[in-house]
């Protein structure tokens, strides 16, 4: 008793052809979460990982479930979480909120994070306007075959592009960091090391290589860098005679790492000169502090695109953009970090949103020229560069 004739029949064909904007919604739900799932090898905090891994299995199986099932229920999980995802994206943009650390990233959306977003509000939209109550439990508009499978299609043309863009971005990395590194200025031999790279000491005689796709000079300009700053920096050991030569703290009780610039030398005509560093770094520890890295400081005006090669890969010039500080020229000092494309509160203005670098004078788990320190972790790396190379890293450090 299943069916009346040709009639009935092809009316139930026809009504087994259509679908309700829920099953868009799983489709573009599915895609989000995959995209999700694709970015998981490029944050390494364990607490943007398990971030993105809840957001790709909820968008996921959501939208597995909401191509096979109906129903009220379903329907308000899916409204609840897509827009959860969505609005914890926004804040992350209008607040600077980073994801990994000393990263700021979640400033400056990718090509597959904008992909996200589009297909988890299509996924939001759809679950909304797929609820039973808004045209009647049998009233939702339905979809055909054709429809569907355009939009299927659609949909994996964009997760597909969202997910090569992020293994491009993967690749990028990895050359940055020296896995198939070569600098952006690199000239010269390329061939991979076959000595593995050797945790930074300063104690023993400085070793940078190992990592492939530094040439010789690069190598050589950047071990002579760690030594002329290791061998000349202790002079302002003693903060009183950092402040003397006319250092001055400038996020002072802010953090454990507090910094001393020197105002007059960010202009001068020195460069990377461990006998006129434009800032000091010191390790806090009660009353006592230490002097672990200097900060060198390009001119004002400049971009990374200005940065000199000195060591490719291995040298790694950031900048801060989220930095707040007073308004003196000279003598001005930090307020608070807000976000890359915040307004700092009047008076206090932008500054130091130039290219630098570390040079540590102590073990450092990120290795000689790392970023990673103090307050403003939005950094933004030469060439996006991850926070911490680790091929000269030292275990148990900085």
């Amino acid at each position: 008793m299943t069916a009346r004739g040709p009639r009935g029949a092809s009316t139930m064909r026809r009504g087994a052809l259509r679908f309700g904007p829920l099953a868009i919604a799983g489709l573009a739900s599915i895609g989000a979460g995959a995209i999700h799932a694709s970015e998981l090898g490029f944050h390494r905090q364990p607490s943007a990982m398990g971030l993105f891994m809840a957001i790709a299995v909820f968008q996921i199986g959501w939208g597995a479930l909401a191509l096979s099932r109906q129903g009220g229920a379903l329907s308000g999980v899916g409204i609840a979480g897509n827009y959860a995802v969505l609005a914890a994206w926004a804040l992350s943009l209008s607040l600077g909120i980073p994801m990994d650390e000393g990263v700021g990233d979640a400033d400056h959306p990718q090509f597959a994070d904008g992909l996200a977003w589009l297909l988890t509000a299509v996924a939001a939209s759809g679950a909304l306007a797929g609820r039973p109550r808004v045209r009647g439990r049998n009233g939702a508009p339905r979809l055909r075959t054709p429809a569907v499978v355009a939009a299927a299609g659609l949909v994996l043309g964009l997760t597909v592009a969202g997910m090569v863009t992020i293994g491009d971005h993967q690749r990028a990395t990895d050359h940055a960091q020296g896995a198939t590194a070569h600098g952006p200025h690199a000239t010269g031999d390329h061939g991979a090391s076959a000595v593995p790279p050797k945790p930074y000491d300063p104690t023993r005689p400085v070793d940078l290589g190992g990592v492939d796709g530094v040439t010789p000079q690069q190598q050589a300009r950047a071990e002579n860098l760690v030594v002329a700053t290791l061998a000349r920096l202790p002079q302002f050991a003693d903060p009183t005679t950092a402040t003397a030569a006319g250092y001055q703290p400038i996020d002072a009780g802010l953090t454990t790492d507090e910094h001393y610039v020197n105002w007059r030398y960010i202009n001068d005509d020195k460069m990377l000169d461990p006998d006129h560093p434009e800032s000091l770094v010191y390790r806090v520890a009660g009353d006592t502090k230490s002097l672990v890295a200097a900060m060198f400081i390009l001119r004002e005006g400049s971009s990374l695109g200005d940065v000199p090669d000195i060591g490719g890969p291995l040298t790694r010039w950031h900048v801060h953009e989220d930095l707040c500080f007073t308004p003196e020229a000279l003598g001005s000092r930090l307020v608070q970090a807000v976000a890359v494309h915040a307004a700092c509160p009047p008076p206090s203005l932008k500054r130091l949103a130039t290219p630098m670098i570390h040079v540590w004078i102590v073990p450092h788990r990120c290795g000689p020229f790392a970023e990673i320190e103090g307050v403003g972790r939005q950094a933004r790396v030469q060439r996006h560069q991850p926070p911490c190379g680790h091929a000269h890293g030292s275990t148990g450090s900085s």
